[in-house]
């Protein structure tokens, strides 16, 4: 079986998806959902760490954070909720 690097980081259908080592040396695979501004838990997502497709990007940390960032404002953007910052911005 093939090594993952963990953290991993992918966009998957314009999904933030990232795998992590559970504390017992397992793997959890989490999906960003904007809606509810959290991670839950996407364990049928583990093959595409291995397999890839054509819709699955693996990114940097950062890329991932700015992604989760980006889908965060979006949510808040049609809401209507915005910072200062982003009102003045």
């Amino acid at each position: 079986m093939a090594q993952l690097k963990t953290p991993s980081y992918c966009i998957i259908y314009n999904r933030a998806v990232k795998l992590v080592k559970t504390l017992d040396g397992g793997l959890a695979v989490y999906v960003y959902s904007p809606e509810e501004d959290e991670f839950k838990l996407a364990i049928g997502l583990l093959h595409r760490f291995f397999c890839g497709g054509t819709e699955t990007d693996e990114v940097s940390e950062e890329e991932f954070n700015a992604y989760v960032a980006k889908q965060r404002a979006e949510v808040k953007r049609k809401r209507g909720i915005l910072s200062l910052d982003e009102v003045a911005g």
